[in-house]
This record gives C-alpha cells, structure tokens and sequence, in this order.
C-alpha cells in the first residue's frame, strides 16, 4: 500500500470521528431513520474522499501542505451530509462545527508535540505517523468528549430570547477558522507554536460550561412554565366541575318545582287509561332526572370531580366513552395528583379523538386498585401516528398540548410508576401500574 493511500484512509478516518462528533448533539433527538441515513451516506463518502485525497497528493504532492488542506476543509461534503439529513437550525450546526473544530486543533497541537520527537525527514513517514498519532488521541480521549458533546447543543432560549445568543453560537466557528488559516503552511510546527493551543482547549471547556449552565437555567425556567400550565389546567378543571355541579343543582331545583305539575299529568293520563302517553312521559321523566345529577363514577370525591367534567365534556363532543372505574373511597396517595393526572390525559384523548370523524372516534379508560396496586388503561382512537420521545413518552409538536405529558412525567417520577404506550388499529393505549409511594410503604411496614 502507498504512502499517499495510507494518508488519505487516516484522512477519512479523522473526517470520519469528526462527523461523528457533530452528530452527537443531534443524536438523541433524532429519528432512526435519519441516523441510518446518515450513516450510510457518510460510509458510501468514503470512497470518493479518498481518491480525491489521492487526485490531490498526486497534483500537489505529497506535502504537508496537501496534508493539511484535506483535514482542514475536508469536512465540508460531511458537513452538508449531516446538514441536510438531520435538518437542525444552521445555527446550531455552525456552533457544534465550531466547536469540533476547537476540539480538533487541540487534539492535532498534542499529536504534533508527542511526534515531534519521533519525525523523520520523510515527509510522508511524518504525515502518516502524525495522522496516527492524532487518531490514537481521538481514541484516548473519546469517553471525555463524547459526554461533552452530547450535551453540547445550546438552548433554544439562549439562541432565541438572548440579544448575544446568535454571537456565542459564532463565537467558536470564528475561532476555529481563525487556526485554520493560521496552520496553513507547509511545515509541522514545534512545541512553541503549538503550545498556545492549549488555551484553546480552556476556551474550549468554558464555552461549554456557559453553554450547560444556560440550558440548564432554561430547563428550569421551562418547568416554571410547564408548571403554570398545569396550575392553569388545575383550575380550568375546577371551574368546569363547579359550573357543572351549578347546572345540576339549578336544573334539580328546577325540578323540584315541576313534579307536581307532571304527577298531575300522569295522574290525568292514567284515569283516561292512556297508557302509552303515560309510560312516553315516565321515560322523558327518567331522561330529565338523569341530566339533574353527577353521575358517581367513584367513590372518592375528587377524582369523581376530574372523571365528571371530561367524561360529560367527551359526550357531549358525541364521543363514544367506555369506562370501567373501580376505587375505594380512601386511597394511599395524594388523590389530587391522581385527578391531574387523569383530567391532563383525559383532555389529551379528546382532543386527539376530535380530529377524527364522529364514526371513528371512541375512548375507554379502565382504572382500578388490585392490592396494593393501582391500574390505569387508557385507549383512544388517534388520526396521527404514535411518535416516542427519549423518556418513552409521546411528543407533540402543537403548542400547548404537551402538558398531559408533562404532568404523566412528574407522576411517574413521583410514584415511581411503570409506563408503556402502545399503537394499534389507528388506536393509542396506555398502560400503568404503581404502588402506594415508597416512603408511605416504608411507614407501613414499620408499623
């Protein structure tokens, strides 16, 4: 194998680990299909890469200069691979590329120094030793800059709502461009000239910690928001149940006042031995006195409360509802968090369903307490295809409509519950099962 080959597979092989790297923030949002995709294409790359690198040695030579050029703007057809496969905002792409090309020239400023004693006046025995030394670095190093990069992607609200947002994200392309123009030369350089380097990486570290302590501050100022919302919800839900529970009273007192008046009829229709037109209006009687009360769904009060409100509200949308409820009036947990929960998944169902004409729609819940174990199935009928999130639980893309599952993420963390989502017939089932709290079962069993 020739010298020039050998340089252009270790080439590739850095352009390889590189692309990797900038994949890492993306990867854990990023659907499967996308991230085969991208391996695939970057892999068929390859092939060309290296006999471009080939064309080049062999019109430029085979001089570090040459050598040079490939690694240093070899990225680009990567680059646009992962550009235009995992379609992130550009500007996220140009703060990741900066700061992998930050990372780079630190790695080649410690591969430089350590073959520095080792080079020969071969130019290509230098370049294929340094280029192999830089890929044992990337080998060495690989645990500590994975963590880093996977948790390099800036916040939307550093990006978004900073006036600087859009001058940090530059901040590190700038700089990495910068080395780039100022290493081309045709000439490895000594420890004097690579030394500075290594404030590059302390730049490096301190972008990335401002970069983690602003993520973290929006994930915090996000779980303010998403805990208004559910404050909100909370108290949407109890206006519902209040204006219902008026309805009922005022339409019961109302009544109340009309009985006499129809036992009259009924009276008048059984001494005339109209049979018919008296069992007509027992019936329309029967249906009257039905929308005068809130039906028990449970025995325990406000969760009767939440079931009331969403399964009045899904039929009176003309959504069909299957319930199966059965629960002690007592329960071993905080009963409000259970009424949130169900009005939060609730609302999500019907709001899913209602998409759907009237003849598909339909909802069934089914929750019940098996020793010490609650149960919790709820299927409803979706127009749109089942998308998972990494935490297991669906994502929506609507504004708005994700806090159903942000308050289904606090209880399970809560209750420590098991969750699983299923798709089947254009239906949407979740199943979960939890225990009492375990600090509940730790006084129990102490007693």
């Amino acid at each position: 194998m020739s010298d020039a080959l050998i340089i252009a597979i270790e080439v590739v092989l850095i352009q390889l680990y590189n692309t990797y790297m900038r994949y890492l923030p993306f990867s854990q949002t990023l659907e499967e299909k996308k991230k085969r995709r991208l391996l695939i294409v970057c892999l068929l790359w390859c092939i060309p890469s290296v006999l471009i690198s080939l064309l080049i040695f062999h019109y430029q030579g085979l001089c570090i200069l040459s050598y040079k050029s490939l690694y240093t703007f070899g990225w680009m057809p990567f680059f646009l691979f992962s550009y235009f496969i995992i379609r992130q905002r550009l500007i996220y792409h140009i703060f990741i590329l900066g700061m992998q090309s930050m990372y780079f020239y630190c790695l080649h400023a410690l591969s430089n120094i350590l073959t520095g004693p080792l080079r020969s006046s071969d130019i290509a025995e230098s370049i294929i030793l340094q280029a192999g030394f830089y890929l044992l670095c990337e080998i060495l190093f690989f645990p500590l800059f994975r963590y880093l990069f996977l948790h390099m992607m800036p916040s939307r609200q550093l990006i978004n709502d900073r006036a600087y947002g859009y001058y940090i994200a530059f901040l590190p392309f700038f700089i990495g461009l910068s080395y780039a123009f100022v290493a081309m030369d045709d000439s490895f350089h000594g420890w004097d000239a690579m030394s500075s380097r290594f404030f590059l990486f302390v730049t490096f570290l301190l972008i990335a910690r401002y970069v983690s302590l602003e993520k973290a501050e929006g994930a915090r100022l996000q779980a303010d928001r998403e805990n208004n919302l559910l404050l909100q919800s909370q108290l949407h839900n109890l206006q519902d149940y209040t204006l219902l529970l008026k309805n009922s009273q005022t339409e019961f007192s109302v009544l109340r006042h009309d009985m006499r008046h129809h036992n009259r009829m009924l009276y008048t229709l059984l001494a005339e031995k109209k049979l018919d037109e008296a069992e007509h209006l027992l019936h329309k009687f029967d249906e009257y006195l039905d929308h005068t009360v809130l039906h028990a769904f449970c025995k325990n009060p406000i969760l009767n409360a939440a079931l009331s409100v969403y399964i009045n509200r899904a039929q009176s949308l003309g959504i069909p509802i299957k319930y199966k409820i059965a629960l002690p009036e007592k329960l071993s947990m905080e009963e409000t968090d259970l009424a949130i929960l169900l009005a939060n998944l609730l609302e999500n169902a019907i709001l899913a369903t209602q998409k759907l004409p009237p003849d598909s729609r339909s909802i069934s819940l089914y929750l019940q307490k098996q020793g010490e174990q609650l149960l919790l199935s709820l299927e409803n009928s979706s127009a749109e295809p089942l998308l998972l999130g990494d935490d297991g639980l669906p994502r929506t893309h609507e504004a708005g409509h994700g806090t159903g599952m942000v308050s289904l993420s606090l209880f399970v963390q809560k209750y420590q519950a098991f969750v699983s989502f299923s798709e089947e017939n254009g239906k949407v089932r979740l199943s979960m099962q939890w225990h009492k709290p375990s600090s509940e079962r730790g006084r129990a069993e102490s007693e």
